[in-house]
């Protein structure tokens, strides 16, 4: 199921072709998956963190359109992560959509956090790829 917070911050969208995508989570399996359906439908410039310990670093660097997180992993949860990135002046044109299989109470704290919209995994290529083009939409 999936959930999507209506936001118009800025009226532009990001084109697939353009649009920066980092992925956040802690089984390389996933973000190796999710990397190939990116790839294939067409996404240019994304970029892979397995350990949470590096993820902010990873926003501050790459400044992306797009984070795709998981918040059930170890070190630092996304919770924590998704209130780092909200904090900071610099991620306010950032949209994050939680992919995770976190219980429901978990996800709408991350919608109160700041996420643009979550994911229940597991889910298919195709509704992955229709949430990530809803979420850029409202980048």
């Amino acid at each position: 199921m999936n959930y999507f917070v209506n936001t118009s911050l800025v009226n532009a969208q990001v084109s697939s072709e353009f649009a920066r995508i980092l992925v956040i989570d802690d089984e390389p399996l996933v973000t190796r998956t999710v990397f190939q359906y990116l790839q294939n439908a067409g996404y240019k410039d994304v970029h892979l963190v397995n350990d949470s310990r590096e993820a902010i670093e990873a926003v501050a660097t790459l400044l992306p359109d797009l984070i795709l997180l998981d918040l059930l992993m170890p070190h630092v949860d996304g919770l924590e992560l998704l209130e780092q990135i909200s904090s900071d002046p610099k991620n306010v044109e950032v949209s994050v959509l939680v992919f995770s299989a976190a219980d429901k109470g978990m996800k709408y704290k991350s919608i109160r956090l700041g996420a643009k919209g979550f994911v229940d995994k597991p889910v298919s290529k195709e509704e992955l790829l229709e949430s990530i083009e809803k979420a850029l939409k409202a980048v």
